[in-house]
């Protein structure tokens, strides 16, 4: 068996380096989790956003709908008046 002094100086340094990586093991798992909060608490905002974005489409394509049918009719109008000028 070995020295118990020095023993128990390799325990203490074995415990001391453990005690650092479970440290910063436990430091950069914070910093994870504050920033998962960060990310997490910025979701209402967005699901508003989002919202508010679909509406919006909808709209859009409504008037392109609406822009479309103006366009066809105008189109069977101005057909309608070439061909009444052309046999006039």
């Amino acid at each position: 068996m070995g020295d118990k002094k020095y023993d128990d100086e390799a325990l203490q340094r074995v415990a001391e380096l453990v005690a650092e990586q479970v440290s910063s093991q436990l430091k950069t798992a914070l910093e994870s989790l504050d920033e998962i909060k960060f990310q997490v608490a910025r979701i209402p905002s967005i699901y508003d956003d989002l919202t508010e974005l679909k509406n919006d489409m909808k709209a859009v394509k409504q008037a392109i709908k609406e822009t479309n049918k103006d366009l066809r009719e105008l189109d069977a109008r101005v057909t309608d008046l070439e061909t009444a000028a052309y046999h006039a």
